[in-house]
């Protein structure tokens, strides 16, 4: 596997993390629109991080979601450790 794509699916993988915590029948648009409020990208780029549409990722747009997900993990450690500790 190349770097591209170890770097796509960790961004992948973090995207879908920043949805969390979706509410009960939430459509996956919403949970980009939340993903892209978070991590300071428009909704378009988080869906092409969502769905892996992106050959080569941006770096301006992997470091504000590594940064955005290092935040969200910082709340859910203060709000939230036993939804973490069931759903991480």
């Amino acid at each position: 596997m190349s770097t591209a794509e170890l770097v796509a699916d960790e961004l992948q993988s973090k995207v879908k993390k920043l949805a969390f915590p979706a509410q009960p029948g939430e459509s996956i648009k919403g949970c980009l629109n939340r993903v892209a409020r978070r991590a300071g990208v428009t909704t378009t780029e988080a869906k092409r991080l969502w769905y892996r549409e992106w050959r080569r990722v941006p770096a301006d747009v992997a470091d504000r979601i590594r940064q955005a997900m290092e935040r969200h993990e910082r709340q859910l450690d203060k709000e939230f450790p036993a939804l973490k500790e069931r759903y991480w």
